[in-house]
């Protein structure tokens, strides 16, 4: 596993756990500096640190294999690989976006 790499995962869940509305966790993780990790492309040389889109922080958030589980053919199954956020943060964080941003509660 990549640490930097998890620990940017973190911090994206922890964001949006925080403001509980993407376009706010995109423009949080740009202040911050979150960027997209820096990988080979097939068509476009190296592709890295772009600061990260909606969806992009979307699919980090609905991942199961971020939350150590493998989605295949419409069902998830328990992985083999270490999960990045426990399955309870992944759970409530599934639950969040499904309630959507305006059930947040203001403290």
């Amino acid at each position: 596993m990549d640490e930097a790499e998890a620990e940017k995962i973190q911090n994206i869940y922890a964001l949006y756990q925080a403001h509980g509305a993407l376009n706010v966790v995109v423009t949080e993780a740009a202040k911050i500096g979150l960027r997209s990790r820096k990988r080979q492309a097939k068509n476009c040389g190296w592709c890295a640190g772009k600061i990260m889109a909606r969806g992009h922080i979307h699919h980090i958030l609905t991942s199961p294999i971020n939350a150590g589980r493998i989605p295949h053919k419409g069902k998830t199954y328990e992985g083999q690989h270490p999960a990045i956020v426990g399955p309870e943060r992944w759970d409530a964080v599934q639950e969040q976006l499904k309630r959507g941003p305006l059930s947040r509660v203001v403290q």
